[in-house]
């Protein structure tokens, strides 16, 4: 397969840093994703999941990005080459950042907005869904319910349990096929703002 969307968003790498083996490694490796079979669909279908349940949750604003190189000069290593990463698509959602006031129906909806991504690809892809150890999903929705914790120190702390929670009732409204039009829309908007693939 050869891809025809958006090009690789190298600008968050220096280009001094771009000989760097590590760079030219992941970027090869990057390269090999966006022609794989059925990667590209993965990836809008997480990002969709996403993009649907944070607009549930009352989110407004939505960044999206497609094929990235990434390097953090901010982060303390000992190994140059651990600051080369890349993503193939991400659906951000800035106002999450300034969120005060959480509540127990804000952080279940949070949740059902971080987890949507892994449980569309289990669902729809037949892909084995994540552990919570190994999500990056998960990661974010924890920062939100520590901030919380911070905020009210009787509200509790459950993260694993509203994110067991989030996946079964994401699991339902994939199984409910009155959802479908907007899943494919959702998917179709992934696809051209992160890929500029219609």
């Amino acid at each position: 397969m050869i891809y025809t969307g958006r090009p690789i968003d190298e600008c968050g790498v220096p280009p001094e840093k771009r000989s760097h083996s590590e760079y030219l490694r992941q970027l090869s490796e990057l390269q090999k994703l966006l022609t794989a079979q059925n990667s590209i669909d993965l990836y809008c279908t997480h990002e969709a999941g996403h993009l649907i349940f944070f607009k549930r949750a009352g989110l407004t604003r939505f960044e999206f990005y497609g094929p990235t190189m990434i390097y953090n000069d901010s982060q303390s290593v000992d190994d140059e080459s651990k600051r080369y990463g890349y993503f193939l698509a991400a659906v951000r959602t800035p106002e999450t950042r300034d969120i005060q006031g959480y509540d127990d129906e804000l952080l279940s909806a949070l949740a059902r907005g971080a987890v949507a991504g892994e449980v569309f690809n289990e669902v729809r892809q037949q892909r084995p869904i994540r552990s919570i150890d190994e999500s990056s999903d998960f990661v974010g929705f924890n920062a939100h319910c520590l901030r919380a914790l911070r905020e009210d120190l009787d509200s509790g702390y459950d993260a694993k349990g509203r994110w067991r929670k989030a996946q079964d009732e994401v699991r339902a409204h994939l199984q409910d096929n009155a959802n479908e039009s907007e899943i494919q829309s959702a998917i179709a908007k992934v696809r051209f703002e992160c890929f500029g693939l219609r």
